[in-house]
């Protein structure tokens, strides 16, 4: 975990620490794999708050191992903050952050095609994969702007976000209408909530400035709530 977390604010190692020796474990998914026509399929890497554990893909590189149990660890502390991410405060900032890529408004469709134009511009903004599923959760998979994006893609991420199954075809790491429409209660804001979470984390001064700019209410909403918790 420290080196995934060495680059983390100060805030944010503080609340980590806080919270650490409750976490039960980090296990392999190895233990959930089912056979299923004669070979073995494991789940994607994800957070079990009924185990209170993580569990992880152990055959990935070091890289993306990281990448993945940031954002993991990010679920674990939303649920170690008594899911903070479903209280009025998170969902009223996610919800105002919507609402400015609503495209049923003249404004929305303005600020995401804006949002279109300068994540292709921003290469750390435009290869996080964290950045791109926030956009995912707050757009509902807006598909004029994942169409654009994949245009701009050189590849499809390998980045593994994805709990019920990968956005096949699409060059965008996010997750598919079918998770935030049937899976978990409050799905959006608990993935944006880890994805920030990551974000912080990972402590890219470029991709924090570009979250603080265009989903202004999540991220200021995420750094109060870190800053509160860390001073406990």
């Amino acid at each position: 975990m420290e080196e995934g977390f060495s680059k983390a604010s100060n805030d944010i190692l503080n609340v980590s620490k806080i919270y650490s020796s409750s976490l039960k474990g980090v296990c392999s998914t190895a233990l959930k794999a089912i056979i299923s026509d004669g070979r073995l399929i494991r789940p994607v890497s994800h957070y079990d708050f009924t185990e209170n554990c993580i569990y992880m893909d152990e055959s990935k590189s070091e890289e993306d191992y990281m990448r993945t149990f940031r954002h993991e660890y990010g679920h674990f502390i939303d649920y170690s903050l008594g899911k903070i991410s479903e209280k009025p405060e998170f969902v009223k900032a996610f919800e105002d952050d919507a609402q400015l890529y609503d495209v049923s408004k003249d404004d929305g469709i303005k600020r995401l095609r804006n949002l279109q134009m300068e994540i292709a511009d921003n290469i750390h903004a435009f290869a996080s994969e964290y950045v791109t599923d926030i956009i995912s959760a707050l757009t509902r998979n807006d598909t004029a702007f994942i169409r654009k994006y994949t245009e701009n893609a050189t590849q499809t991420s390998p980045y593994d976000l994805f709990y019920y199954e990968k956005m096949e075809g699409a060059g965008m790491s996010g997750h598919t209408d079918l998770y935030w429409d049937d899976g978990p209660h409050m799905s959006r804001q608990k993935e944006a909530f880890a994805d920030l979470f990551a974000i912080w984390t990972e402590n890219n001064p470029i991709v924090q400035k570009f979250v603080c700019d265009h989903f202004p209410n999540l991220s200021g909403t995420f750094e109060k709530i870190i800053r509160t918790e860390s001073k406990r």
